[in-house]
Parts: structure tokens; sequence; C-alpha cells
């Protein structure tokens, strides 16, 4: 009887070991990086800057980019242009140029909000794919005719594996 539950016991540990395995490798790679605006403006000539060192097993792999806007009500507009400007470690260079829609069509805040605060999430590119190792740097570019775009807390750069 010891003998039996001494396999069994054996078999569960290593069928445990082979399901944490495979759970551990089919995990989604998801990264982000915080940028916060200085007395929440973000002047045009400011650019959110954000780097991340890429390792090999991300390459080939598609992610989704998304932007996430941290705001107040006083927000100037209902939505804002920016560039998203792309660095590969080897000198590449890719601009996209993107709408940022904080309010919904019926005019209201997007997102979820606590204590009068707003956080609000977009997608900025799909299938993007790193294709090289590295350091690499992406410049979200505010382009609004403001010179000075306030209400503005912080902005993530949301990295997600997709599947």
């Amino acid at each position: 009887m010891k003998k039996v539950v001494g396999i069994l016991t054996v078999l569960l540990v290593i069928i445990g070991a082979v399901v944490i395995i495979v759970l551990a490798k089919n995990t989604p790679k998801n990264f982000s990086e915080e940028y916060r605006f200085p007395s929440a403006t973000w002047n045009k000539m400011n650019f959110a800057t954000f780097a991340f060192d890429i390792p090999d097993s991300y390459v080939g792999k598609p992610f989704a980019i998304y932007i996430e806007m941290v705001h107040s009500p006083i927000i100037q507009r209902d939505k804002m242009l920016v560039n998203l400007n792309i660095y590969s470690p080897g000198g590449d260079t890719r601009v996209s140029e993107h709408q940022v829609h904080f309010k919904n069509p019926e005019g209201k805040f997007k997102g979820d909000v606590i204590d009068n605060i707003f956080t609000m999430k977009q997608i900025l590119r799909r299938n993007f794919v790193f294709s090289q190792s590295g350091k690499w740097k992406f410049e979200i570019e505010q382009r609004s005719e403001l010179y000075d775009f306030t209400g503005l807390e912080s902005m993530r750069l949301v990295f997600e594996e997709m599947r």
C-alpha cells in the first residue's frame, strides 16, 4: 500500500511539473512603461520616450501596442493627434500617425474613472513584430494644434503578445 501511495505521489509531482512548464511557456509576454506629464501638461516639444531591451525570445512574435492615458475631466479636446516613432537597434525608423479618442461618440469620457480621474486604453498597432533583439526606442509625439495639452496625468505604452 505504501509503495502504491509513493508511486502515485511521484506521478502527481511529475504531472504537476509538466503542467507548470507548459503554462509558463504559453504565458503571453506583456510589458509596459509609464511616462508622467509635469504639471499635468504635455508640451508639444516634449516627446514621451520609452525604451525596452527586447530579448531573443520576443523576436518574430506579434504584439499589440496600446496607449493608456490617465487624464482629468478638464482635458481640452475630445481627441488628440499623435505620432508613434519606432527606432530599432539596427537603426531603422518607423513612423505612424494616430488619433487618440478621449470621448466616445455620445460625448462621454472613455475608460474607467476613479475619483474623477479617467484611464482609457486605445490600440495603436496590431501585429507589431520585433525584427531583432536589443534596445528598442519608442517616442510618442503630441501633434495637436495646442502647444500645451493640459489635463494629462500620465501615459503608458503597453505591449501585449497576440495569440
